[in-house]
């Protein structure tokens, strides 16, 4: 089979909505990235957006008008950057053998390679995007379950009241919270969480919260998850080392659930709109066959560094 017919397959409307389709369901299935930098689709690779910081604050416009006087014009504060979207892409070959069917069988085949690349370019996309969460968050504070008197739940609150406090914008961007899991393991574990449930948590007499229930406790009862995400430190040639990306980090910061380029949200995903992931065709140099490649436009920026927005704290042993 000839590539211009693997081309006429591959750029058909139905496989093209097909990719973008696998990227926004891979983009769910590893959703802490999402969580934590909600996706905003642009018009263009050059796009707009407002940036927050504590000299250029989040401010809420009075839309009043007084009779015979002119309206408002909507001003949020904060600082107008101009950016570019980043350049990604995957490309997976295929073998000539494989390309002998039919126009069915081979858009079957360009689906499956658009599954398999879109949940590879997921988990990649997820550790950028924690990684620059880390950045921005700093250090943060260790807080030690051996230290007697500490309570890990009002210490996480202490972070929910700075982050709502700093962000000015009420419930327009809700407080999000991110465990890494062995943060979770200590805070669900920890006597300042288990005695909250004395007297009324207990089960057949032993007191053992899920990690569900020991976050309902948080002030506010935040939008809270556990971000399991892991990657190998090693390099391909050492030994394996598995590792959480957050580990015993706790995340707590302002996200909005219908992003925008003006909102106060702590951290944002730019993508271009209706095109996450564009299938393609190229030969292969040596002829036997021809390469299905993925190409699309994205960038995850902090876009509020108030202080507040973000905070961090470390649940160590």
């Amino acid at each position: 089979m000839g590539n211009s017919r693997l081309a006429k397959v591959a750029l058909s409307s139905k496989v093209r909505e097909y990719a973008t389709g696998a990227a926004q369901s891979a983009t769910q299935l590893l959703s802490i990235a999402d969580f934590i930098a909600p996706t905003v689709n642009v018009a263009s690779a050059r796009f707009d957006y407002m940036t927050y910081d504590l000299q250029n604050r989040f401010r809420i416009p009075d839309a009043y008008r007084g009779i015979g006087g002119q309206a408002t014009q909507v001003k949020t504060g904060g600082t107008e950057v101009r950016d570019q979207l980043d350049p990604y892409a995957l490309d997976y070959p295929v073998d000539e053998f494989e390309q002998a069917a039919d126009e069915d069988a081979v858009a079957s085949l360009i689906n499956e390679r658009a599954d398999i690349t879109a949940q590879l370019a997921a988990l990649g996309w997820s550790k950028k995007v924690i990684d620059a969460a880390l950045t921005a968050a700093g250090s943060g504070t260790d807080k030690s379950a051996a230290t007697g008197g500490m309570d890990f739940v009002a210490e996480i609150d202490a972070l929910i009241l700075a982050a709502k406090k700093a962000s000015q914008c009420g419930e327009m961007c809700p407080v999000r919270v991110v465990f890494g899991p062995d943060a979770i393991m200590r805070f669900k574990n920890h006597s300042s969480t288990i005695n909250r449930f004395k007297g009324g948590g207990a089960k057949n007499g032993v007191v053992n919260p899920t990690a569900e229930e020991a976050m309902s406790l948080l002030l506010g009862n935040p939008e809270c998850r556990v971000a399991w995400n892991t990657y190998d430190s090693a390099d391909e040639a050492g030994t394996p080392t598995p590792a959480f990306m957050l580990s015993t980090a706790v995340l707590v910061f302002v996200g909005s659930a219908n992003p925008t380029r003006v909102d106060p949200s702590f951290m944002k995903t730019f993508r271009l709109r209706d095109k996450w992931m564009v299938p393609g065709t190229y030969e292969r140099t040596d002829g036997r066959g021809s390469v299905f490649k993925f190409d699309w436009y994205a960038k995850p920026v902090v876009t509020n560094t108030t202080t507040g927005v973000i905070g961090r704290i470390n649940l160590t042993a």
